[in-house]
């Protein structure tokens, strides 16, 4: 089991969950600091090539902040996935 991919999962649920309800200010803040707390993993994972690029989208709202909020989920899922859970 890969603790940081199952932690960074968590982490873009919540984010998912606050760029639904609007929280954007709180939602960047946080991909912020995952990409720090989690720089170590492996960018290729799954159907990503880089996990941070797709991140990155999240980050910058591509496509309004429904689909940032889908993204993340759907990221978020991927990588509970590959953490082994």
């Amino acid at each position: 089991m890969n603790l940081d991919l199952l932690n960074l999962s968590t982490d873009l649920r919540r984010i998912s969950y606050w760029l639904y309800q609007g929280r954007v200010e709180l939602a960047k803040q946080f991909l912020k600091q995952a990409k720090k707390t989690y720089q170590n993993i492996n960018p290729k994972i799954g159907c990503y090539k880089n996990i941070w690029k797709e991140i990155e989208e999240i980050s910058n709202l591509k496509g309004g902040l429904l689909q940032a909020s889908e993204r993340a989920l759907t990221a978020s899922l991927i990588l509970k996935h590959r953490s082994g859970v």
